[in-house]
């Protein structure tokens, strides 16, 4: 009988080491198979569509408003301007800001004062890249892209 005993709990033993390796291994192929789907699924993600550059007033009396760059922006004193500018040191017509295929350009239309680009006095048209902050007088303004 001792014997039989001792068979009958080897058999329990090995069962219940069987029954938990069969277990983990099931755990292993679920967390494999989870990480495939989430691989799959971050492939086929669309891609975000890039944002369309703008022009954003940082600072100045139309400080927050913002001009997407489809058309040019014109910046001056006069009412004509996209921007106008109630600025002294503005000039009438100051400053254009567009598009050249992908590359936003910033000109000075022969201001008195000139037309900054990140602390440098620019003559004529000047391409720049996201960030670029544009003064013009008091009225600072920033390149998003």
């Amino acid at each position: 009988m001792p014997l039989e005993a001792a068979l009958a709990a080897g058999r329990y033993l090995f069962l219940g080491l069987l029954t938990l390796l069969l277990w983990q291994l099931y755990q292993v192929v679920q967390r494999d198979l989870r990480a495939v789907r989430r691989a799959a699924m971050a492939e086929t993600a669309p891609a975000q569509a890039p944002r369309e550059p703008r022009l954003v007033v940082e600072r100045g009396p139309s400080q927050g408003q913002a001009w997407l760059l489809r058309n040019p922006v014109t910046i001056g004193r006069s009412e004509g301007n996209d921007l106008r500018l109630e600025d002294q040191f503005a000039s009438s017509h100051h400053a254009r800001v567009y598009l050249d295929g992908q590359t936003v350009v910033v000109e000075d239309l022969g201001s008195t004062n000139g037309t900054v680009v990140n602390g440098g006095r620019i003559v004529g048209a000047v391409a720049v890249t996201a960030g670029a902050r544009i003064e013009i007088g008091g009225t600072t303004l920033r390149v998003e892209a």
